[in-house]
Protein backbone atom coordinates (compact mmCIF):
# COMPACT_ATOMS: atom_id res chain seq x y z
CA UNK A 1 0.00 0.00 0.00
CA UNK A 2 2.78 2.35 0.94
CA UNK A 3 4.90 1.98 -2.76
CA UNK A 4 0.92 2.82 -4.39
CA UNK A 5 0.67 5.75 -2.62
CA UNK A 6 4.34 6.86 -2.85
CA UNK A 7 4.28 6.23 -6.39
CA UNK A 8 0.67 7.92 -7.26
CA UNK A 9 2.72 11.04 -5.37
CA UNK A 10 5.50 11.18 -7.62
CA UNK A 11 2.99 11.06 -10.63
CA UNK A 12 1.21 13.75 -9.25
CA UNK A 13 4.52 15.65 -9.09
CA UNK A 14 5.50 14.94 -12.49
CA UNK A 15 2.19 15.61 -14.29
CA UNK A 16 2.53 19.44 -12.13
CA UNK A 17 5.44 19.96 -13.29
CA UNK A 18 5.69 23.15 -15.80
CA UNK A 19 6.77 21.88 -19.09
CA UNK A 20 8.76 24.02 -21.85
CA UNK A 21 6.86 23.66 -25.57
CA UNK A 22 8.76 24.68 -28.55
CA UNK A 23 6.42 25.45 -31.64
CA UNK A 24 8.20 24.23 -34.75
CA UNK A 25 8.47 21.89 -38.04
CA UNK A 26 11.33 20.14 -37.84
CA UNK A 27 10.82 18.67 -41.70
CA UNK A 28 10.52 22.27 -43.13
CA UNK A 29 12.63 23.30 -46.06
CA UNK A 30 10.82 26.37 -47.18
CA UNK A 31 9.22 29.61 -45.83
CA UNK A 32 5.52 28.25 -46.02
CA UNK A 33 6.54 25.64 -44.21
CA UNK A 34 7.63 27.64 -41.49
CA UNK A 35 4.44 29.21 -41.23
CA UNK A 36 2.71 27.87 -38.01
CA UNK A 37 -0.85 28.58 -36.03
CA UNK A 38 -0.51 28.20 -32.85
CA UNK A 39 -4.05 25.47 -32.87
CA UNK A 40 -2.30 23.44 -35.10
CA UNK A 41 1.63 23.56 -34.67
CA UNK A 42 3.80 20.56 -32.83
CA UNK A 43 4.38 22.00 -29.87
CA UNK A 44 8.33 20.25 -28.71
CA UNK A 45 10.14 19.84 -25.45
CA UNK A 46 13.76 21.34 -26.40
CA UNK A 47 14.08 23.85 -29.15
CA UNK A 48 17.58 22.02 -29.90
CA UNK A 49 15.26 18.98 -30.83
CA UNK A 50 17.01 16.40 -33.45
CA UNK A 51 14.76 15.43 -36.64
CA UNK A 52 13.69 12.75 -35.16
CA UNK A 53 12.05 13.91 -31.67
CA UNK A 54 8.87 13.27 -31.22
CA UNK A 55 5.99 16.16 -30.26
CA UNK A 56 4.34 16.33 -26.83
CA UNK A 57 1.23 15.05 -26.29
CA UNK A 58 -0.05 18.37 -25.05
CA UNK A 59 -0.26 21.93 -25.76
CA UNK A 60 0.95 24.52 -23.63
CA UNK A 61 -0.93 25.19 -20.45
CA UNK A 62 -1.49 27.85 -17.49
CA UNK A 63 2.22 26.48 -15.73
CA UNK A 64 4.09 26.03 -19.54
CA UNK A 65 6.41 27.87 -21.14
CA UNK A 66 5.30 28.71 -24.94
CA UNK A 67 7.57 29.77 -27.43
CA UNK A 68 8.33 29.83 -31.45
CA UNK A 69 12.06 28.60 -32.51
CA UNK A 70 14.61 30.37 -33.84
CA UNK A 71 15.51 31.18 -37.18
CA UNK A 72 12.83 32.38 -39.47
CA UNK A 73 9.80 30.46 -38.06
CA UNK A 74 6.25 32.81 -38.02
CA UNK A 75 3.45 31.57 -35.41
CA UNK A 76 0.36 32.87 -35.58
CA UNK A 77 -1.45 33.07 -32.10
CA UNK A 78 -5.18 32.25 -33.66
CA UNK A 79 -6.85 31.39 -30.48
CA UNK A 80 -7.26 32.85 -27.04
CA UNK A 81 -4.33 31.73 -24.97
CA UNK A 82 -3.09 31.33 -20.95
CA UNK A 83 0.29 30.45 -20.12
CA UNK A 84 3.15 30.52 -17.90
CA UNK A 85 5.72 31.94 -19.93
CA UNK A 86 5.13 33.47 -24.01
CA UNK A 87 8.47 33.82 -26.09
CA UNK A 88 9.46 34.10 -29.85
CA UNK A 89 13.56 33.39 -29.97
CA UNK A 90 15.71 35.30 -32.48
CA UNK A 91 15.09 36.04 -36.42
CA UNK A 92 11.40 34.74 -35.64
CA UNK A 93 8.08 36.17 -35.38
CA UNK A 94 4.98 36.07 -33.61
CA UNK A 95 1.65 37.92 -33.76
CA UNK A 96 -2.13 37.98 -33.12
CA UNK A 97 -5.06 39.99 -33.90
CA UNK A 98 -8.28 40.05 -32.03
CA UNK A 99 -6.98 37.98 -29.22
CA UNK A 100 -7.40 37.26 -25.60
CA UNK A 101 -3.70 36.81 -24.28
CA UNK A 102 -2.61 36.13 -20.80
CA UNK A 103 0.75 35.31 -19.59
CA UNK A 104 1.52 34.81 -15.98
CA UNK A 105 5.11 34.97 -15.62
CA UNK A 106 7.45 36.60 -18.59
CA UNK A 107 6.68 37.58 -22.29
CA UNK A 108 10.76 37.56 -23.64
CA UNK A 109 11.83 38.87 -26.57
CA UNK A 110 15.22 37.32 -28.18
CA UNK A 111 16.70 39.87 -30.09
CA UNK A 112 17.73 39.48 -33.28
CA UNK A 113 20.90 37.60 -34.42
CA UNK A 114 20.79 37.60 -38.02
CA UNK A 115 16.60 38.64 -39.17
CA UNK A 116 14.40 40.64 -37.49
CA UNK A 117 12.56 39.35 -34.92
CA UNK A 118 8.96 40.46 -34.33
CA UNK A 119 6.42 40.53 -32.34
CA UNK A 120 3.16 42.10 -33.37
CA UNK A 121 -0.53 42.04 -31.53
CA UNK A 122 -3.46 44.06 -32.69
CA UNK A 123 -6.44 44.45 -31.77
CA UNK A 124 -5.19 42.32 -28.61
CA UNK A 125 -6.31 42.10 -24.92
CA UNK A 126 -3.61 41.32 -23.16
CA UNK A 127 -2.03 40.54 -19.57
CA UNK A 128 1.85 39.76 -18.79
CA UNK A 129 3.79 39.65 -15.83
CA UNK A 130 6.73 41.10 -17.32
CA UNK A 131 8.59 42.24 -21.20
CA UNK A 132 12.04 41.26 -21.27
CA UNK A 133 13.70 41.70 -24.47
CA UNK A 134 17.92 39.40 -24.11
CA UNK A 135 20.34 39.00 -26.77
CA UNK A 136 22.27 35.50 -27.57
CA UNK A 137 26.09 35.85 -25.55
CA UNK A 138 27.60 33.63 -28.18
CA UNK A 139 26.03 35.47 -31.77
CA UNK A 140 28.07 36.42 -34.11
CA UNK A 141 25.85 39.48 -35.63
CA UNK A 142 22.76 41.51 -34.90
CA UNK A 143 19.58 42.94 -36.76
CA UNK A 144 16.50 44.57 -35.61
CA UNK A 145 14.13 43.46 -33.12
CA UNK A 146 10.18 45.35 -33.11
CA UNK A 147 7.74 44.43 -30.55
CA UNK A 148 4.48 45.98 -32.14
CA UNK A 149 1.57 46.90 -30.00
CA UNK A 150 -1.77 48.38 -32.74
CA UNK A 151 -5.21 49.08 -31.15
CA UNK A 152 -4.02 46.50 -28.22
CA UNK A 153 -4.29 47.35 -24.22
CA UNK A 154 -1.57 45.38 -23.08
CA UNK A 155 -1.35 45.33 -18.91
CA UNK A 156 1.92 44.52 -17.79
CA UNK A 157 1.96 43.14 -13.92
CA UNK A 158 6.20 43.99 -13.58
CA UNK A 159 9.25 45.79 -15.15
CA UNK A 160 10.58 46.04 -18.81
CA UNK A 161 13.79 45.29 -19.03
CA UNK A 162 16.19 44.93 -22.26
CA UNK A 163 19.95 43.88 -21.73
CA UNK A 164 22.66 43.33 -23.97
CA UNK A 165 25.57 40.84 -22.80
CA UNK A 166 28.83 42.71 -23.51
CA UNK A 167 30.81 40.92 -26.33
CA UNK A 168 33.64 41.22 -28.37
CA UNK A 169 33.16 39.39 -31.21
CA UNK A 170 31.47 41.51 -33.62
CA UNK A 171 30.84 45.26 -34.66
CA UNK A 172 27.92 46.18 -35.84
CA UNK A 173 28.52 48.02 -39.32
CA UNK A 174 25.19 50.21 -38.32
CA UNK A 175 23.24 50.93 -35.34
CA UNK A 176 21.05 47.81 -34.47
CA UNK A 177 18.77 47.23 -32.02
CA UNK A 178 15.10 47.46 -30.18
CA UNK A 179 12.11 49.72 -31.84
CA UNK A 180 8.21 49.00 -29.71
CA UNK A 181 5.56 50.63 -31.51
CA UNK A 182 2.80 52.08 -29.85
CA UNK A 183 -0.03 52.55 -32.50
CA UNK A 184 -3.72 53.76 -32.67
CA UNK A 185 -5.53 53.24 -30.03
CA UNK A 186 -3.04 51.20 -28.10
CA UNK A 187 -2.28 51.35 -24.41
CA UNK A 188 1.09 49.75 -22.76
CA UNK A 189 0.45 50.26 -19.13
CA UNK A 190 3.61 49.01 -16.94
CA UNK A 191 3.27 48.82 -12.82
CA UNK A 192 6.78 48.05 -12.76
CA UNK A 193 9.38 50.04 -14.18
CA UNK A 194 12.27 50.12 -16.62
CA UNK A 195 15.68 48.38 -16.67
CA UNK A 196 17.86 49.41 -20.27
CA UNK A 197 21.23 48.21 -20.80
CA UNK A 198 23.81 51.21 -20.48
CA UNK A 199 25.21 49.46 -23.95
CA UNK A 200 22.68 51.81 -25.42
CA UNK A 201 24.27 55.07 -23.88
CA UNK A 202 27.90 53.89 -24.58
CA UNK A 203 28.09 52.80 -28.08
CA UNK A 204 24.86 54.48 -29.65
CA UNK A 205 27.17 53.96 -33.09
CA UNK A 206 26.30 50.17 -32.91
CA UNK A 207 23.07 49.45 -30.65
CA UNK A 208 19.96 51.78 -30.13
CA UNK A 209 16.66 51.68 -28.24
CA UNK A 210 13.37 53.16 -30.00
CA UNK A 211 9.87 54.45 -29.03
CA UNK A 212 7.97 54.61 -31.80
CA UNK A 213 4.64 56.33 -31.54
CA UNK A 214 2.29 56.15 -34.33
CA UNK A 215 -0.83 57.79 -35.07
CA UNK A 216 -3.66 55.81 -36.92
CA UNK A 217 -7.33 56.33 -37.26
CA UNK A 218 -6.51 60.27 -35.51
CA UNK A 219 -5.31 58.23 -32.26
CA UNK A 220 -2.25 57.93 -31.05
CA UNK A 221 -0.50 55.15 -28.84
CA UNK A 222 -0.16 55.71 -24.97
CA UNK A 223 2.77 54.15 -22.38
CA UNK A 224 2.40 54.30 -18.95
CA UNK A 225 5.20 53.44 -16.04
CA UNK A 226 4.37 53.81 -12.44
CA UNK A 227 8.06 52.78 -11.25
CA UNK A 228 11.60 53.95 -12.03
CA UNK A 229 11.78 54.00 -15.79
CA UNK A 230 15.12 55.73 -17.37
CA UNK A 231 14.55 56.71 -20.95
CA UNK A 232 18.27 59.17 -21.36
CA UNK A 233 20.23 57.20 -24.52
CA UNK A 234 17.09 56.53 -26.23
CA UNK A 235 15.50 57.32 -29.61
CA UNK A 236 12.03 58.74 -29.90
CA UNK A 237 10.30 58.57 -33.61
CA UNK A 238 6.63 59.90 -34.19
CA UNK A 239 4.81 58.98 -37.11
CA UNK A 240 1.62 61.38 -36.98
CA UNK A 241 -0.66 62.05 -40.40
CA UNK A 242 -3.18 65.15 -40.38
CA UNK A 243 -6.19 62.73 -39.09
CA UNK A 244 -4.84 63.38 -35.69
CA UNK A 245 -7.04 64.07 -33.74
CA UNK A 246 -6.66 67.88 -32.00
CA UNK A 247 -6.56 68.07 -28.37
CA UNK A 248 -3.82 66.66 -25.62
CA UNK A 249 -2.15 63.08 -26.05
CA UNK A 250 -0.28 61.94 -23.73
CA UNK A 251 2.30 59.64 -25.17
CA UNK A 252 4.72 58.22 -22.38
CA UNK A 253 3.42 59.24 -18.32
CA UNK A 254 6.35 58.26 -15.98
CA UNK A 255 4.73 58.53 -12.94
CA UNK A 256 8.09 57.78 -10.49
CA UNK A 257 9.43 61.29 -9.59
CA UNK A 258 12.69 59.27 -10.54
CA UNK A 259 11.93 58.85 -14.19
CA UNK A 260 13.45 60.67 -17.23
CA UNK A 261 12.96 60.81 -20.66
CA UNK A 262 15.96 62.53 -22.67
CA UNK A 263 16.02 60.89 -25.88
CA UNK A 264 19.19 61.40 -27.95
CA UNK A 265 17.44 61.75 -31.27
CA UNK A 266 14.19 62.91 -31.94
CA UNK A 267 12.19 62.23 -35.80
CA UNK A 268 9.04 63.14 -36.76
CA UNK A 269 7.11 61.74 -39.76
CA UNK A 270 11.39 61.41 -41.37
CA UNK A 271 13.07 64.51 -40.14
CA UNK A 272 15.13 65.55 -37.21
CA UNK A 273 12.95 67.23 -34.49
CA UNK A 274 13.43 69.49 -31.09
CA UNK A 275 11.01 69.22 -28.50
CA UNK A 276 8.65 72.45 -28.32
CA UNK A 277 9.00 72.83 -32.15
CA UNK A 278 5.57 73.56 -33.79
CA UNK A 279 5.10 70.96 -37.28
CA UNK A 280 1.91 71.92 -39.18
CA UNK A 281 -0.11 69.43 -40.61
CA UNK A 282 -2.64 70.03 -43.32
CA UNK A 283 -4.61 73.12 -40.79
CA UNK A 284 -3.03 71.73 -38.03
CA UNK A 285 -0.68 72.47 -35.67
CA UNK A 286 1.73 70.07 -33.80
CA UNK A 287 4.27 70.62 -30.89
CA UNK A 288 5.66 67.57 -28.73
CA UNK A 289 7.05 69.06 -25.68
CA UNK A 290 7.97 67.15 -21.97
CA UNK A 291 5.38 68.10 -19.50
CA UNK A 292 3.06 66.92 -16.84
CA UNK A 293 0.64 64.42 -17.58
CA UNK A 294 -2.96 65.78 -16.28
CA UNK A 295 -3.52 62.17 -14.65
CA UNK A 296 0.01 61.96 -13.75
CA UNK A 297 0.57 61.60 -9.85
CA UNK A 298 4.50 63.39 -10.23
CA UNK A 299 3.49 67.31 -10.54
CA UNK A 300 7.37 68.18 -9.54
CA UNK A 301 9.39 66.96 -12.85
CA UNK A 302 8.30 67.46 -16.43
CA UNK A 303 9.07 64.25 -17.33
CA UNK A 304 5.83 63.66 -19.48
CA UNK A 305 5.74 62.89 -23.53
CA UNK A 306 3.00 65.51 -24.61
CA UNK A 307 1.56 66.10 -28.00
CA UNK A 308 -0.74 68.91 -28.10
CA UNK A 309 -2.81 69.34 -31.54
CA UNK A 310 -4.82 72.29 -32.63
Amino acid sequence: MKKIIIMSSLLCVSIAQALNHTASNPSARSDMERNLKWSTTNWYSNGSYASTSKPLPTKPGTRDSANVIWGGFRLEIDQNIDVGELGVNSDSELFAVGRTINVRRNFYISMSANRPTNAKFEQCNMEVGSIMFDFYDKAQSANYTYLNVIDSNVNVKGDLSCLVPANDRFENPVPRGVTIFASGKSKLTFNGGAIIDEIFNISPNEWFFKWCFEEKGGEIGYVFFNKKAVFDSCILELKVSSNIRRGRHVLMDLANNKSSFNPMRIIFNGKPYSFGETVMLGDKSVKVELGYSPNGRDLRNKNDIIMEVK
